[in-house]
């Protein structure tokens, strides 16, 4: 059917200019909707109402190109239920944004100084656990003659000297 009989079937208000718009346009209407809206249950209610704003709208006017007057229809139909679809999560989005830009914003520096100090405490805790042997072998002091004896223990002179407190780093 042309676009003009169609036409003329809204001004009639018959009902089968619904049902023959639906057959010539509905394919491409739900087509621009899809490229808007994600949801495809949305994208037929957005087809949807093109239909009833066409019935509405056309009586007083008459469209000079019709499929444009029908997708702008259902442009702004799918432009405005993704404006409220979004309004509804705009507070999540906007978080995770807004903690990426923050995150950019504050840069590297805080990272690392953050990261530098977990280390420090994990190796401090690590340090802790050890015996003054063992830190004399992670600090490479094995190879002095007092720890080399098995059977004899270093004597107070020879005992070195391990950090009481815990150890900070730069």
């Amino acid at each position: 059917m042309k676009d003009e009989q169609i036409i003329a079937l809204y001004f009639a208000r018959n009902e089968d200019a619904i049902g023959e718009t639906d057959k010539k346009y509905g394919a491409r209407l739900l087509q621009l909707a899809q490229r808007i809206l994600l949801d495809q249950f949305a994208c037929e209610e957005v087809r949807s109402d093109t239909y009833l704003k066409t019935w509405n709208a056309i009586p007083p006017q008459r469209p000079p190109v019709f499929p444009a007057f029908l997708s702008r229809l259902t442009r702004q139909g799918a432009i405005d239920r993704y404006r409220r679809d979004g309004a509804q999560k705009r507070g999540a989005r906007e978080y995770l944004l807004s903690l990426e830009e923050l995150g950019d914003a504050v840069g590297g520096e805080a990272d690392e100084a953050l990261d530098a100090r977990l280390l420090a405490e994990s190796i401090e805790r690590y340090l802790r656990t050890l015996s003054p042997r063992g830190l004399m072998a992670l600090a490479g002091l094995t190879n002095l003659p007092f720890c080399r004896r098995r059977k004899s223990r270093c004597g107070p002179e020879e005992r070195p000297v391990l950090p009481t407190k815990p150890m900070t780093w730069p």
